[in-house]
């Protein structure tokens, strides 16, 4: 339903479009529906590569090859790619290592597009805690921004759910769903709660630890 909405949109458009091309005749007017035209025909294709992103997404997990990853050192890796951009993200943990089972690349993605999602909902905060417990550790992503409605919370996990705390909310919704789902393929759960800290959004998750024997 999501998907057909969003094709549909342009394709109207494009209609839409195309029928003006034929009674236009002003070369100005002419060249400027070309370009929406052309915008449209850009959107359809953005859709349709990340439809194709997501699919790759879930056969290339299938068979991942785990190895250990230190999460304390991926997330600073990636706060300091926000930061470099001028963002107020911090990270407040007590541990010193935090290895889970997992592959880096996808589990980078996970942490990037959750911090993307708290810095675009923020007011200009945001706070990353990790606890580490004695099977799992929880890694606790706090905004000050609006936080998200109950009834919206499970919701927004799902492809193609956009979230509904700025009207000029873009993209296709797809975000959240990725990270949901890596994190399912490491055994870990995202929790969407109220933070405490900040008093907006707090994305919580959960992955459990891999002990190394010497």
């Amino acid at each position: 339903s999501a998907v057909s909405h969003d094709l549909r949109t342009p394709l109207a458009r494009l209609r839409f479009g195309i029928d003006i091309l034929s009674d236009t005749q002003d070369p100005k007017a002419l060249e400027e529906h070309q370009q929406h035209l052309s915008a449209d025909i850009d959107e359809m294709q953005n859709l349709v590569e990340v439809l194709l992103d997501y699919s790759k997404l879930e056969q290339s997990m299938v068979a991942v090859n785990k190895k250990p990853v230190d999460l304390i050192q991926l997330l600073n890796e990636c706060i300091q790619h926000r930061q470099a951009q001028g963002l107020s993200i911090y990270l407040k943990t007590a541990s010193e290592t935090a290895l889970v089972s997992g592959e880096k690349q996808y589990l980078k993605m996970l942490l990037n597009n959750l911090l993307v999602n708290a810095v675009e909902h923020s007011n200009g905060q945001v706070i990353v805690e990790l606890n580490c417990l004695k099977a799992h550790c929880d890694i606790n992503i706090h905004d000050n921004g609006a936080g998200v409605a109950q009834e919206h919370r499970q919701k927004i996990l799902k492809p193609f759910v956009r979230g509904e705390i700025k009207s000029n909310n873009k993209g296709y919704g797809m975000g959240l769903a990725i990270a949901d789902r890596i994190a399912q393929w490491h055994q870990g759960t995202i929790y969407i709660k109220q933070s405490p800290i900040l008093h907006g959004a707090l994305f919580q998750i959960q992955l459990p630890l891999t002990f190394l024997h010497p």
